[in-house]
């Protein structure tokens, strides 16, 4: 039974009978998908033709054969208070079709208003900002789909907000924000029913408790949306509250129900204030486009397929923070998509402590001794690296050493053994980020270290402490040595045969910008860091490409094995750790080591391979240098532009494609590659062609980005039009996915 009968909408969608209409829903929370599953319903009633179309999923084509376009309604206009959907609307308006817009609130009036056939506002006050704009209902008032008989359990239930729009900021009357405890309508329905009277600032929330049947007492937002709401609509069907004060209630007893039906268990199996404390020996490693929790001897419960989201959880169970202080960390950082964090948060919380991957630290309600079990985490641990001398294996020279009796090795052609550096620095920079993390000292055994890298790791601590709060500056108890001088010789670059160290190359052997000393004399390849280490196969076939692209160039290509990048976890920030380490490994043969750029100077990020501590993994003996961030990845692509060997031998991504492919051609990376050469006017053979601009599209939409490719795409889109290529094929795809992306 909806709240509002329907001929209050009659007005609003009369306009649309016998056209067909094209329904764009924008992206929020459950309540935003009541509105959306509102407006599908009332569509069907009043026997308009329509079809879902999702923002990423617009293009030219696909509104090309509507009559209408119509923009969701709920949400906020006037300006970009939320990001996303104010740029969902941006790309929206570039489609030649008319649009209207269901009903809005407007909280400023910055937004050029005139590409839209017809806006509807939802309250007064956003009526006194737009008097020319038309007063409707919210569409959530008329929701005519099922409403679950979930019996309550609880009398009052206090739910507050914990994004930009909050005005209690973390009152400890609330039991959690509905966006966080609720993904679906039926999920929020469930939660709403679950007490008799419903206390919230979710104005949707406060709509399906209604629709529920429930009592609800609407409190204010940060702005005049909820009061004039209620003001226009809801005067006669629900409560109104300026604040809290006074509210009286049984907290404790709703907490518990509630947190039994989140978790569904028991509140002693899980709690919201609870600790997760990993397992020793867990870890997540990336897998394709997606990571891997595993076991380093292959123990516990087998493998773990894990998103992005999974990720950074696993990597804020510290040991230190509740699970309530991990979603609220991920919320600040995430404010536009709070909707799902916490459930995400929750969900594999669950799924780790399922796996046998963590412990919980319970929060119950008996007395705890607390003081004992902080003592425990805050003794003093220590990680003992035992470093061995190198060994002969099957025609191959293995360095390796025991982290607390784990085996990292490294494995180079027996001919490069005068080249290994005597020291104990390449295990120590394996090693250190691990240490940091358990806050535990790092005891080196068998082999000293260089004192001006011990020296210059102080600073790297400081660092990454800075950027990672689950990070810890530690002490490294070795022997000292000074290390053999580097005068006089060579250097020793990173190469995977990619537009970052194919740059490097180019800018020290083929094309130099200034006189380079030392000279490159290596390009180091590691099997262990792109390619996964027993993948034999496809790194012969990117190490006998790198050689033709070194042909004719005074360099000799390198090779080293390692299983190192098993044992690190937290691949984004400890791969340059990798790096610096299979490079010092030589450095009795060479004196400075060069990693190619991966960030540029404007987009720094605390990347594990950055141009701040990458030099901090050298010594006085062996010096580290960060080439390249004076330019991005695509004016890297220009300077190289005449370089022959690039054509047919540029590799940018790992996951090969057909026989005799280089490139999947599939992938974001070869789909970048691929327009940043275009749009100079080439069309390498090893790239795919891109005549077909919905394989174009498809894979945009289908990609994860991340900030450097949003460059890289700006880029593009930049040059593009300042070659006049408006025409290209290609281009609406790259500015329609770049105007849909945060």
């Amino acid at each position: 039974m909806p709240i509002f009968d329907l001929t209050h909408f009659e007005k609003l969608f009369a306009p649309f009978e016998g056209k067909r209409v094209v329904f764009v829903p924008l992206n929020g929370w459950a309540g935003d998908h009541l509105i959306h599953l509102a407006t599908e319903l009332m569509f069907d009633r009043f026997g308009i033709e329509f079809d879902k179309v999702l923002p990423a999923e617009l293009t030219p084509e696909s509104v090309g054969h509507y009559d209408e376009l119509v923009v969701s309604g709920g949400g906020n206009m006037g300006g970009n208070f939320y990001k996303s959907p104010y740029e969902a609307r941006q790309r929206i308006i570039e489609f030649d079709i008319p649009i209207t817009v269901f009903p809005q609130s407007f909280i400023q009036n910055r937004e050029d208003l005139s590409p839209y056939k017809k806006i509807y506002v939802r309250e007064k006050a956003s009526r006194k900002l737009n008097p020319d704009l038309q007063l409707m209902p919210d569409l959530a008032l008329g929701y005519i789909g099922p409403v679950p008989k979930t019996r309550a359990v609880c009398s009052t239930g206090v739910f507050l907000r914990g994004d930009v729009e909050q005005c209690f900021q973390h009152d400890p009357l609330s039991l959690g924000d509905p966006a966080w405890l609720s993904s679906t309508v039926n999920e929020l329905f469930d939660l709403a029913c679950r007490f008799e009277h419903i206390v919230t600032d979710r104005l949707h929330f406060s709509i399906a408790a209604l629709l529920a049947g429930r009592e609800v007492t609407l409190l204010p937002n940060s702005y005049f949306k909820n009061r004039s709401i209620y003001d226009t609509w809801l005067r006669d069907l629900c409560n109104w509250r300026d604040d809290l004060s006074g509210l009286d209630y049984d907290k404790n007893g709703a907490e518990r129900r509630l947190y039994q039906r989140l978790a569904g268990a028991p509140s002693s199996v899980f709690d919201w204030a609870a600790v997760p404390i990993p397992k020793k020996g867990y870890f997540i490693e990336p897998k394709g486009e997606n990571y891997l929790l595993i076991h380093v001897d292959g123990g516990g419960s087998g493998s773990l397929e894990c998103n992005e989201t999974a990720l950074m959880v696993w990597q804020l169970c510290d040991g230190e923070r509740s699970i309530d202080q991990i979603a609220q960390l991920l919320i600040d950082a995430y404010p536009d998509n709070c909707a799902l964090v916490a459930r995400d948060v929750q969900s594999n919380v669950r799924t780790f402590l399922g796996r046998g991957a963590i412990d919980l630290d319970q929060i119950d309600e008996k007395p705890r001794i607390v003081k004992k079990t902080s003592d425990r985490r805050h003794r003093q641990k220590v990680f003992r690296l035992d470093v061995s001398e190198p060994t002969v294996v099957d025609r191959r020279v293995r360095c390796k050493a025991l982290l607390n009796n784990v085996e990292l090795w490294f494995d180079l052609e027996a001919r490069h053994k005068a080249w290994i550096n005597p020291v104990a620095d390449p295990f120590v920079l394996i090693s250190l980020m691990a240490a940091m993390s358990a806050k535990a000292r790092l005891k080196v055994e068998g082999a000293p270290v260089s004192a001006g890298l011990l020296e210059n790791l102080e600073e790297f601590q400081r660092a990454w402490s800075c950027w990672r709060d689950n990070l810890f500056p530690v002490a490294v108890d070795a022997s000292t040595t000074p290390g053999e001088s580097r005068q006089g010789k060579p250097a020793i670059c990173t190469f995977s045969g990619g537009v970052d160290s194919c740059y490097t190359v180019y800018r020290y052997l083929v094309n130099p910008d200034r006189k380079w000393i030392p000279p490159v004399e290596g390009a180091l390849m590691i099997q262990g860091f792109d390619s996964e280490v027993d993948e034999e196969k496809k790194f012969r076939h990117s190490f006998r490409n790198g050689r033709k692209l070194l042909a004719g160039l005074p360099v000799e290509l390198v090779s080293v094995r390692t299983n190192v990048k098993k044992h690190l976890g937290h691949w984004l920030d400890r791969h340059g750790l990798l790096l610096g380490a299979a490079l010092t490994l030589f450095g009795r043969k060479f004196g400075t080591g060069i990693i190619a750029n991966t960030s540029p100077y404007d987009m720094l990020l605390p990347l594990g391979s950055n141009p701040i501590t990458d030099p901090l993994m050298g010594s006085d003996a062996f010096n580290v240098f960060h080439h390249g961030g004076e330019v991005s990845r695509f004016e890297k692509i220009r300077a190289m532009l005449d370089w022959p060997p690039l054509q047919d031998h540029l590799r940018v991504c790992w996951q090969q494609g057909r026989p005799g492919k280089l490139n999947c051609g599939e992938c974001l990376s070869c789909m970048l590659a691929s327009l940043s050469f275009r749009c100079l006017g080439r069309s390498p053979g090893c790239l795919p062609d891109l005549k077909d601009p919905g394989v174009l599209t498809q894979v945009l939409g289908a990609a994860k980005f991340g900030r450097i490719d949003w460059y890289d795409m700006k880029c593009i889109v930049k040059e593009a039009e300042a070659r006049g290529l408006t025409e290209a094929n290609w281009l609406q795809p790259v500015k329609s996915r770049l105007a849909s992306m945060q």
